[in-house]
């Protein structure tokens, strides 16, 4: 059987393991979030640049929103 110092160091090690693992998920977790940001923005087509009158709305704009609506 372990003593109370033993099993203090022990539990105090996988304290420290588990604070050092949730800190590389975080990490991972936000690194992935900027790279799906990055590639949502560059996988859409350049906005088109029309009149004042003329709306910027394109047939992937409205995918989404029709897909909400039906679904």
């Amino acid at each position: 059987m372990m003593s109370h110092h033993e099993a203090r160091r022990t539990l105090a090690r996988m304290e420290a393991r588990l604070r050092e693992t949730r800190h590389n998920l975080y990490e991972l977790e936000r690194s992935l979030r900027e790279k799906a940001e990055t590639t949502a923005i560059e996988s859409r087509p350049k906005v088109r640049r029309y009149n004042r009158r003329m709306s910027n709305w394109t047939g992937l704009d409205e995918e989404p929103i029709s897909g909400s609506l039906t679904g």
